[in-house]
């Protein structure tokens, strides 16, 4: 522990964990292995951060959320509730990623953007704007972007996702098309747009 972090209640700093700066570790959390957590980041109640990975700038990650391998989350992003973030995933600006969603492998979450429900975020993924993932849906090396919304079962591969447009019900979106605006997509396939 450097600067002025605190840890403190039952959490359990282990192996070559840092706490940094004005950072806190709180409650019943855990930060093992080679993770870092620094600036004015928080990790508390039961949320477990180990790996390699860093909670930095403002970041919140609490409740049985749990953030590994090398999974980042800065800015003043939150990961709560019982949510995964892993393998190199990064969740920034004011993004949220709740319940049991997971984001993983390179996909960033930024901006005001929310994954929530049980919705998987992976591959090369990018989320941003105010983009909402949600309920079982899942989207993989995609670009979902502005006021978007994917719900239900909805899947989303190697696919664009834009502005207004909602993906909702049993639809597929893949093969590199574009859904924009305000589209919406129920129960269906989506072809390219060339």
């Amino acid at each position: 522990m450097k600067g002025y972090s605190r840890v403190y209640h039952e959490a359990e700093i282990c192996g070559e964990a840092v706490i940094l700066d004005k950072a806190r570790v709180y409650g019943d959390a855990s930060v093992f292995g080679k993770a870092k957590v620094m600036g004015q980041a928080e990790v508390y109640e039961d949320a477990m951060v180990f790996g390699r990975s860093r909670i930095e700038d403002h970041a919140q990650v609490y409740g049985r959320a749990s953030v590994h391998d090398y999974g980042r989350v800065s800015g003043n992003a939150k990961v709560k509730d019982s949510a995964f973030v892993y393998q190199s995933a990064h969740i920034t600006g004011w993004a949220c990623v709740s319940d049991q969603a997971s984001v993983s492998n390179n996909a960033v979450v930024m901006g005001d953007a929310s994954v929530c429900g049980n919705a998987m975020v992976y591959g090369d993924s990018e989320v941003w704007g105010e983009a909402y993932i949600t309920d079982d849906a899942s989207v993989k090396n995609s670009k979902i972007s502005g006021s978007a919304r994917i719900e239900e079962d909805a899947s989303i591969c190697d696919s664009v996702v834009r502005g207004h447009a909602i993906v909702r019900g049993s639809a597929l979106v893949c093969n590199n098309s574009v859904v924009d605006f305000y589209h919406d997509i129920k129960y269906g396939y989506r072809r390219p747009v060339f």
